[in-house]
């Protein structure tokens, strides 16, 4: 007698949710904008990083280090320049 109630509560249960879906409902309003953010702190003043473009071998100024060489032609850089032209150069002012 107790199986028997189990199994009818278990069924009951199972079939509990087998029902049509219904149609999504409307969407709601929008909620209220929240308060602004704290403003970031400036970054350092000039620009730090500047590209050089040469045909030959790129150079920086005294104040600079050559940081990259890229070779948009194709190939890998041999120094600071590369096989085919243009080359490509990223000067990186010195601290």
């Amino acid at each position: 007698m107790r199986i028997l109630a189990v199994i009818a509560i278990g069924l009951a249960l199972g079939l509990a949710g087998c029902g049509q879906k219904g149609d999504p409902g409307q969407q709601g309003a929008a909620g209220v904008q929240g308060a602004q953010g704290l403003q970031g702190v400036p970054g350092p003043a000039g620009t730090a990083i500047r590209s050089v473009q040469a045909d030959g071998a790129v150079d920086c100024d005294a104040g600079e280090t050559l940081v990259s060489v890229f070779c948009p032609g194709g190939g890998a850089p041999d120094g600071a320049k590369c096989g085919t032209t243009p080359t490509i150069g990223l000067c990186l002012k010195k601290p």
